[in-house]
């Protein structure tokens, strides 16, 4: 009985360090996905009920960050597949950290992109497939190296290179008229040949 109660404890330790230390950020992403103050707000209560349900499949030592990531883009999954809709435009809540989306340290285009009005980013943003914005988003907002979104997704790290790549391409030609907005949804199913045995975009 001891070493259960022991147990529980540790395991509500645990979470409740994770809830002090990740919920804002993970509120901050999922708001970017859904544009709904609301729903991020039920999906981060999710994931980490989620996270205290199988807090005993988590090894310690690991990425618990990744792990959360993890559990929250399926629940956003789960979320926007019963509503049968995809995220809508993000809001504001950080110019700054949307603007840092394109951002290519120096490069001239990046100049004329943090120039661009924001609600055309917003727009833009919103159009890029899962297997694009992911990982775009865990980059900037969550600030994972190439290596933990590649674990994180299943993905080889080239595969992580190239999609954050596109992704900012897409963005800086869409906000430069120089690209049909969604144009990179248009090709999202050219994704499925950069899998590689078993490997999927799904987070699962």
């Amino acid at each position: 009985m001891f070493q259960f109660n022991s147990k529980a404890k540790q395991k509500e330790r645990s979470v409740e360090l994770w809830v002090r230390t990740y919920s804002s950020e993970l509120f901050r992403f999922a708001q970017l996905r859904l544009n709904s103050r609301e729903e991020a707000e039920d999906l981060v209560q999710q994931t980490f009920a989620r996270a205290y349900a199988a807090f005993d499949s988590f090894a310690p030592g690991t990425n618990e960050k990744a792990w959360l990531y993890t559990i929250l883009n399926n629940a956003i999954k789960d979320h926007l597949s019963k509503l049968s809709r995809r995220p809508a435009v993000v809001s504001l809540l950080d110019s700054e950290a949307l603007e840092s989306l394109i951002d290519t340290r120096g490069d001239p285009e990046a100049q004329l992109s943090r120039k661009m009005d924001l609600e055309e980013l917003e727009t833009a943003l919103a159009l890029l497939p899962e297997p694009f914005v992911v990982p775009l988003l865990m980059h900037e907002v969550g600030g994972f190296k190439y290596e933990e979104i590649a674990k994180a997704l299943s993905i080889p790290v080239g595969t992580v290179m190239s999609r954050l790549h596109r992704a900012r391409k897409a963005l800086f030609e869409m906000l430069a008229g120089e690209a049909p907005i969604g144009r990179l949804s248009d090709r999202a199913h050219e994704s499925s040949l950069e899998r590689k045995g078993g490997e999927n975009d799904g987070l699962r």
